[in-house]
């Protein structure tokens, strides 16, 4: 009798173990989501160096002579985030999938780092900048940079919409690929899935997440010209 109910108690333990498990999981949820926005808080501050220094925003696309595409802004973007080794390492005359680059794309710097893929070791980032292909219509354009006082006079630096978390179709860092606006608003999460969040930092290094988005609330963040949609 006394074995049984010993048993008894266990088997108890344990389902109010798995009952409390999703509630324990929560915090590191919450703590890796964090980081998220703390990541994308200083990418955002790297951007505005670079523009401190050149007087634009890097163009999202570094071209050759020929305007073939050769890297991504994230590659120029390393040395305002303390990656300047790994910049050195790079050959900034050549594409990044170039036999001289390629072997970098593993060694992805920790700001681009994203909790929830498996990043270090294939050197996926889902931290992309909005970038509208047809007009000027983002903060980053997709072959010339523009400077941050010409955003804050369009639309604000507040209202603007400069690197989003794209969850569900990460690039390699170095590889010159971001989102248009278009797409990522086709992607938002439904509604019925929940929790669902989008997270972004805006022009004046405002990293934050919106729950449970709706179109009618992001489309203005989503653009660099008074949240005209094009």
């Amino acid at each position: 009798m006394k074995a049984i109910l010993a048993i008894l108690v266990i088997l108890l333990g344990l389902a109010l173990l798995l009952q409390f498990m999703p509630n324990l999981e929560m915090p590191r949820t919450e703590a890796r989501r964090m980081e998220s926005l703390r990541q994308l808080q200083q990418i955002s501050l790297a951007l505005a160096a670079y523009e401190a220094d050149y007087g634009t925003l890097p163009p999202a696309v570094v071209t050759d002579a020929e305007g073939n595409p050769l890297y991504s802004w994230r590659v120029l973007l390393l040395p305002y985030l303390q990656q300047q080794d790994l910049y050195e390492q790079f050959d900034l005359n050549k594409a990044w999938d170039a036999p001289e680059n390629l072997p970098l794309a593993s060694n992805l710097p920790v700001n681009y780092t994203c909790w929830h893929l498996d990043s270090e070791e294939n050197g996926e980032t889902a931290f992309v900048a909005l970038v509208s292909a047809k007009e000027p219509h983002t903060a980053m354009l997709p072959l010339a940079g523009q400077s941050l006082a010409k955003i804050a006079a369009a639309d604000g630096l507040a209202g603007t919409a400069l690197v989003v978390e794209d969850r569900s179709r990460p690039v390699i860092w170095s590889q010159p690929q971001d989102v248009s606006p278009e797409d990522f608003l086709d992607r938002l999460p439904p509604a019925e899935k929940f929790p669902a969040w989008i997270a972004l930092v805006t022009c004046d290094a405002n990293a934050f997440e919106i729950e449970n988005p709706q179109r009618e609330e992001v489309v203005p963040l989503m653009y660099a010209d008074d949240g005209k949609v094009p």
